[in-house]
């Protein structure tokens, strides 16, 4: 019954806008500080964290860039575009 629950919270375009908002953001963030993780999200009542190591950056930013230009906010995609050929 959890997997299902995990099935239907994945789904959600509220669940699904949050946590491509917080990849962006963690990875433009350890982009400036250069680091080579960045920590996506982070669930404290279970002690777990979901890490994205840097070589999955572009891939996980090329996610996020589909989902901006799918909700048509080209400003953002313009910026992810950027930080991609930062990489």
């Amino acid at each position: 019954e959890s997997d299902k629950d995990l099935i239907a919270i994945s789904k959600d375009s509220d669940f699904k806008k949050v946590f491509i908002e917080e990849v962006y953001h963690a990875i433009s963030k350890n982009m400036r500080k250069k680091l080579d993780k960045a920590v996506l999200i982070t669930i404290n009542n279970l002690e777990i964290s979901v890490i994205l190591e840097k070589q999955y950056y572009k891939t996980a930013l090329d996610k996020v860039l589909q989902y901006y230009t799918s909700i048509e906010n080209y400003e953002e995609c313009v910026k992810i575009s950027n930080l991609i050929n930062k990489l």
